[in-house]
Order: C-alpha cells, then sequence, then structure tokens
C-alpha cells in the first residue's frame, strides 16, 4: 500500500498543492486492500490446518484496524476536550467507522472465500 503510494506520488499522480490526496489515496488502498488480507489469511489457515477460519478472519478485520481507531479516537477525543482545531469532527470519524466495519470488514470476508 505504501509502496504504490509513493509510486503514484513519485509520477505526478498526487500532486502535493492539493492538500490530503495522499492521505486519502492511502486510506482507500487501505480499505480496498481488505479482499488481499483475506485471501492471504484464508491460504495461511489452509496451510496449516486451522479449522477456526471464520475467527482468524473476524481478527484480522477487527483487531489491528480496532487497535489504530481505538487510539485515533482517544487523541481525537482529547484534542476535542482541550478545544483544538485539529480535532476531526464526529461525522468524519462516522465516515471512517464506515469505510472499516462496511467496505473492509466485508471485503476481508469475500477474500477469504
Amino acid at each position: 500500500m505504501l509502496l504504490i503510494t509513493l509510486i503514484f506520488a513519485t509520477v505526478g499522480f498526487l500532486s502535493p498543492a492539493q492538500r490530503g490526496n495522499l492521505i486519502t489515496t492511502m486510506l482507500l488502498l487501505f480499505t480496498f486492500m481488505g479482499i488481499f488480507a483475506g485471501y492471504t489469511q484464508s491460504r495461511l489457515n489452509k496451510m496449516f490446518g486451522n479449522l477456526h477460519w471464520k475467527v482468524n478472519t473476524l481478527l484480522t478485520g477487527l483487531l489491528i484496524p480496532g487497535i489504530a481507531f481505538s487510539v485515533f479516537f482517544i487523541i481525537d477525543l482529547c484534542l476535542e476536550l482541550e478545544g483544538s482545531s485539529e480535532a476531526i469532527s464526529f461525522t468524519t470519524l462516522l465516515k471512517l467507522l464506515f469505510l472499516w466495519l462496511g467496505i473492509t470488514l466485508p471485503l476481508i470476508y469475500i477474500g477469504s472465500l
């Protein structure tokens, strides 16, 4: 994901004049790479003979992104309580939550089938 984003930035698809394009591209790549995460997780489960593929698929989609989202939410909550202008609005957090739970998690399940 990082390599693809850097290649796009180097080639000139992501202009530094338009702020936010790089992070938007990385977020969308992370979202749609869920299908590859599910496929890789499924292949590893089959290779090692693990029978609990549904639990592992759920953990693939929830564990690391859940920790990252929780830390991000706590930091943003602290910024909001301090009255900082750098805090992200609640609707943006809901959109991120939808991207995670509504798009990435189903893509991980599709990839694991």
